[in-house]
């Protein structure tokens, strides 16, 4: 049985600790042969702030997530396959950064904690969601999924 696990986050979600080093050395010593690192990728600033939101930065991913991910994934390679991806929320004005992240990665995963209601956005753990805002969220995600990204 090959041992996987595609959805990790680390330090710079603000809620999981380890680093993607920490998290690789655990997986090999389990036996894990596929390790994808998924933290929660970055929004703007300005987004990430209305939203209380915990990610990294814009300036952590371009400057820490992507080198350490990289350099990683060569050093470790006779060892494990280290995958590169963030979970992300899909917002059309965000469409060229979701799609330069793509690029620079090997997955993305949708994970879609926010829907946009009167423009203004709603947590889709919000004690007041509807079924209304069900059917926001459902368009959403497949407008998501609908891009390939």
């Amino acid at each position: 049985m090959r041992i996987s696990n595609y959805h990790t986050h680390i330090y710079l979600c603000k809620h999981a600790s380890g680093t993607i080093e920490e998290y690789l050395n655990k997986a090999i010593s389990l036996g894990y042969q596929v390790l994808g690192i998924s933290d929660h990728g970055p929004l703007s600033d300005e987004l990430t702030s209305l939203l209380r939101s915990r990610r990294m930065s814009i300036r952590e991913y371009k400057d820490e997530y992507l080198s350490v991910l990289n350099k990683l994934k060569n050093e470790y390679s006779s060892k494990i396959t280290l995958l590169r991806a963030v979970e992300i929320e899909f917002y059309e004005e965000y469409i060229t950064q979701i799609t330069k992240m793509r690029k620079e990665l090997d997955y993305l995963v949708l994970g879609q904690h926010e829907i946009i209601i009167n423009n203004s956005y709603k947590s889709v753990y919000s004690k007041t969601f509807n079924k209304d805002d069900i059917k926001v969220y459902v368009d959403t995600v497949v407008k998501a999924m609908n891009t390939g990204l």
